[in-house]
């Protein structure tokens, strides 16, 4: 009479873990690029659409040399572009969007700073269409409050 052995086949425990710690530490890996190509891609947007209302800016300008001359039509245009951007919702779901005026001449800044937890950096349009990113919002105040020209900005400020 011949026994047969019953081996049985499988994982053991110790095999499992290990494929499992493997599989978590990519998984982290992927998560963070993604995050990260996630990210540029939403700054990109958000940069189109203030080239597009910087446009509008400038259309309007060309028309009337003096637009944006006094308080009232400084608001009148905050108001305007306020209404106009991004009907869709893939920009300023993730950026609120501003035109801002930093100093007492006619100079303005388009500004997106993010909305959402997730994003951390800011991108500045000039009125000249000089485009900027900067890795904190901290960074943007200071470059927008400083009389530094966005074109020259350094530090935690690039070029975009």
């Amino acid at each position: 009479m011949m026994c047969h052995k019953h081996t049985e086949q499988g994982f053991s425990l110790l095999e499992m873990m290990v494929a499992v710690v493997i599989l978590g530490i990519l998984a982290t890996i992927v998560v963070q690029n993604y995050t990260h190509y996630a990210e540029e891609g939403d700054l990109a947007s958000a940069r189109s659409e203030l080239m597009r209302i910087n446009q509008d800016l400038t259309r309007r300008k060309v028309a009337d040399p003096n637009f944006l001359s006094t308080d009232a039509s400084k608001t009148e245009w905050q108001t305007e572009v306020a209404e106009k951007i991004d009907k869709e919702k893939m920009v300023t779901d993730k950026y609120s969007i501003e035109l801002l005026f930093p100093d007492e001449r006619r100079f303005y800044v388009l500004s997106a700073y993010p909305s959402v937890e997730s994003r951390k950096q800011v991108v500045l349009l000039g009125e000249k269409g000089e485009a900027v990113k900067c890795k904190t919002a901290d960074a943007a105040n200071v470059l927008v409050g400083s009389a530094t020209p966005l074109n020259s900005a350094s530090g935690n400020c690039e070029p975009f």
